[in-house]
Protein backbone atom coordinates (compact mmCIF):
# COMPACT_ATOMS: atom_id res chain seq x y z
CA UNK A 1 0.00 0.00 0.00
CA UNK A 2 1.41 3.38 -0.95
CA UNK A 3 1.90 6.12 1.58
CA UNK A 4 -1.35 8.04 1.85
CA UNK A 5 -3.55 5.20 0.65
CA UNK A 6 -4.80 4.54 4.16
CA UNK A 7 -5.77 8.19 4.64
CA UNK A 8 -7.56 8.31 1.29
CA UNK A 9 -9.55 5.16 1.92
CA UNK A 10 -7.48 2.72 -0.11
CA UNK A 11 -7.90 1.29 -3.58
CA UNK A 12 -10.90 -0.94 -4.16
CA UNK A 13 -11.85 -2.62 -7.45
CA UNK A 14 -9.71 -0.27 -9.49
CA UNK A 15 -11.08 2.92 -7.97
CA UNK A 16 -11.03 4.87 -4.77
CA UNK A 17 -13.60 4.41 -2.07
CA UNK A 18 -13.98 7.37 0.23
CA UNK A 19 -13.61 6.60 3.91
CA UNK A 20 -13.26 2.83 3.63
CA UNK A 21 -10.03 0.96 3.07
CA UNK A 22 -9.62 -2.53 1.67
CA UNK A 23 -9.49 -4.06 5.14
CA UNK A 24 -12.73 -2.33 6.10
CA UNK A 25 -14.46 -3.71 3.01
CA UNK A 26 -13.20 -7.23 3.66
CA UNK A 27 -14.20 -7.01 7.32
CA UNK A 28 -17.70 -5.83 6.39
CA UNK A 29 -18.10 -8.76 3.99
CA UNK A 30 -16.94 -11.18 6.69
CA UNK A 31 -19.43 -9.69 9.15
CA UNK A 32 -22.27 -10.06 6.63
CA UNK A 33 -21.28 -13.70 6.10
CA UNK A 34 -21.40 -14.27 9.84
CA UNK A 35 -24.91 -12.86 9.88
CA UNK A 36 -25.93 -15.46 7.30
CA UNK A 37 -26.17 -13.33 4.17
CA UNK A 38 -25.15 -14.91 0.89
CA UNK A 39 -23.27 -12.39 -1.20
CA UNK A 40 -23.36 -12.29 -4.97
CA UNK A 41 -22.70 -15.22 -7.25
CA UNK A 42 -19.73 -17.19 -8.47
CA UNK A 43 -16.70 -17.16 -6.23
CA UNK A 44 -18.34 -15.06 -3.51
CA UNK A 45 -21.25 -17.48 -3.26
CA UNK A 46 -18.88 -20.48 -3.22
CA UNK A 47 -16.85 -18.77 -0.50
CA UNK A 48 -20.02 -18.13 1.49
CA UNK A 49 -21.12 -21.75 1.16
CA UNK A 50 -17.67 -22.97 2.23
CA UNK A 51 -17.70 -20.54 5.17
CA UNK A 52 -21.14 -21.84 6.23
CA UNK A 53 -20.00 -25.49 5.98
CA UNK A 54 -16.89 -24.81 8.07
CA UNK A 55 -18.97 -22.93 10.63
CA UNK A 56 -21.40 -25.88 10.84
CA UNK A 57 -18.55 -28.37 11.22
CA UNK A 58 -17.06 -26.34 14.05
CA UNK A 59 -20.42 -26.29 15.84
CA UNK A 60 -20.82 -30.05 15.24
CA UNK A 61 -17.33 -30.66 16.64
CA UNK A 62 -18.19 -28.66 19.76
CA UNK A 63 -21.29 -30.82 20.32
CA UNK A 64 -19.29 -34.05 19.84
CA UNK A 65 -16.68 -32.76 22.27
CA UNK A 66 -19.34 -32.11 24.92
CA UNK A 67 -20.80 -35.60 24.38
CA UNK A 68 -17.32 -37.12 24.74
CA UNK A 69 -16.69 -35.22 27.98
CA UNK A 70 -20.08 -36.29 29.36
CA UNK A 71 -19.43 -39.91 28.36
CA UNK A 72 -15.97 -40.01 29.91
CA UNK A 73 -17.31 -38.55 33.14
CA UNK A 74 -20.28 -40.87 33.38
CA UNK A 75 -20.16 -43.63 35.99
CA UNK A 76 -21.51 -46.24 33.58
CA UNK A 77 -18.71 -45.64 31.11
CA UNK A 78 -16.11 -45.96 33.87
CA UNK A 79 -17.70 -49.23 35.01
CA UNK A 80 -17.67 -50.59 31.46
CA UNK A 81 -13.99 -49.71 31.09
CA UNK A 82 -13.17 -51.41 34.39
CA UNK A 83 -15.11 -54.49 33.30
CA UNK A 84 -13.32 -54.66 29.92
CA UNK A 85 -9.86 -54.12 31.40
Amino acid sequence: MRKGDRENGGAWRGGWVEGEGIRDKRWNRLERRREGELLGTGYEMATDILFTIIKSLVEYEKILHQIAIYTLNSVKFKNILEFLC
